[in-house]
């Protein structure tokens, strides 16, 4: 006479298909999600680049014509750079925002440079700085490989270092190019036109 419930050999048996089902779906799960994460690391990376483009966008489309004394004393051109060099890109850039009011000026030295694979923005707290003046440094993006300046003459050619040699020249570029070497992804290429030329 058979009782309700399930025998040994029937617990047995949905057990030992469980065990199966599980051992089959187990390397999938494994793969959904290393698929899952390596989304994750692919979306943050694009995030790092788009903010780091976005900041250089923002710089670039400010930059004004004012030199600047380095700290040894000597005038640095408004817009000075080219690759090879030790700043990739410096400049004078204006709408530096000022909420509290503090004592230094609405113009802000910028400059961009690649160390230990990464890609740092520098900036001053004042244009002509001493040999005691430190910059701030914001890296923006690592696993950098290289990165490749150019600068739109009035002509419409590029120039690999700015400012030019030739005194005539305007003392601004029309455009910047940046090229960005990822170690991931590849090279990406940009132009940033300058509003006050």
């Amino acid at each position: 006479m058979r009782t309700k419930g399930f025998t040994l050999l029937e617990l047995i048996i949905a057990i030992a298909i469980f065990a199966l089902i599980s051992a089959m779906t187990y390397p999938s799960m494994i793969q959904i999600l290393d698929l899952g994460n390596q989304a994750q690391q692919q979306a943050d990376r694009l995030t790092e680049l788009q903010k780091a483009m976005t900041i250089i966008a923002r710089d670039v489309r400010q930059i004004v014509d004012r030199p600047v004394r380095d700290s040894f004393g000597s005038e640095e051109k408004a817009v000075v750079g080219g690759t090879g060099s030790t700043a990739v890109l410096a400049f004078s850039r204006s709408g530096w925002r000022n909420p509290v009011g503090m004592a230094r000026p609405h113009l802000q030295r910028v400059a961009y440079l690649l160390a230990d694979e990464t890609l740092i923005r520098q900036s001053w707290y004042v244009l002509d700085r001493a040999s005691d003046t430190l910059a701030s440094e914001q890296p923006l993006m690592g696993e950098v490989k290289a990165v490749e300046v150019r600068f739109m003459d009035d002509a419409g050619k590029w120039q690999d270092f700015w400012p030019p040699v030739d005194p005539a020249k305007p003392p601004l570029p029309q455009a910047i190019g940046i090229a960005v070497e990822l170690e991931d992804w590849g090279r990406i290429n940009r132009v940033f036109r300058i509003a006050h030329s």
